[in-house]
Order: C-alpha cells, then sequence, then structure tokens
C-alpha cells in the first residue's frame, strides 16, 4: 500500500522509518545507560516531536486566513534524548616544569610510580 493515513502505527512506513528508527536508536542509548549506571536515579529521556507547517494552495499567496487554501503540510520530525551526566573517575595527574599534565598507565593512582617500563627503559640509556 503506498497511500497511507499517518499515525503512530504507520509511522515507521513513511520516509523509510527513519523517524522511527531514530527513536528506536534513542531508546537503546536510555536503556544501555540504565543498565551501565543502575544506581544513577535520574531519568532518562526521549522526545518525539512532530512540527507541521501548512504549504499553500496556487493562488493562495497573499490571502488572508479566510481565503487561503492549504491542502498540503509539510511535516518533521525531531528526537531528542537526555542522558545524566557522565563523569569518570577522578585520577592523579602530575605537572611537569613547562605546565603538562603527565600521567601513569599502569598505575592510575600514582602519577610519579616508577614502573618497569621507566626501570628498563633508564637502564638501556
Amino acid at each position: 500500500m503506498s497511500r497511507m493515513i499517518l499515525s503512530l502505527s504507520s509511522l515507521s512506513e513513511f520516509d523509510e522509518g527513519v523517524a522511527t528508527t531514530t527513536w528506536m536508536k534513542a531508546l537503546e542509548r536510555a536503556i544501555l545507560d540504565c543498565r551501565k549506571r543502575p544506581t544513577s536515579k535520574k531519568p532518562r529521556s526521549i522526545t518525539f516531536k512532530t512540527f507541521i507547517e501548512p504549504i499553500l494552495s496556487p493562488g493562495s499567496e497573499g490571502l488572508d486566513n479566510t481565503q487561503a487554501v492549504a491542502n498540503e503540510v509539510k511535516i518533521t520530525f525531531e528526537v531528542s534524548s537526555s542522558n545524566p551526566p557522565s563523569r569518570t573517575t577522578p585520577r592523579p595527574m602530575a605537572i611537569t616544569n613547562k605546565n603538562q599534565l603527565f600521567f601513569n598507565s599502569l598505575d592510575p593512582n600514582n602519577p610519579n610510580q616508577l614502573t618497569v617500563d621507566d626501570v628498563v627503559s633508564a637502564a638501556d640509556n
């Protein structure tokens, strides 16, 4: 069927299902965030907006609302979502003499900790 009445059930047939797919991806992101951070009690939200603008029929330009005719509309769908902000675990970094930051990838809690890599590198020099 090529001509369909727009409804929530037919939305997946409109424009190759772009709006439905976008909403489903936002839902998946919200669910994944709930699984990743189950102790975060802040709600995840998904907003689905529909924007409808009249398209004036030929000859209606310049007429007022009582005389103008619109037999078509332009429709746009917008999906937006919001998850609570994510933060990493705070980790220390040391400051060099050139005001740069450095960290230790093998000991994230102690940037100044010497590792086997540092000892071997120093011995090679």
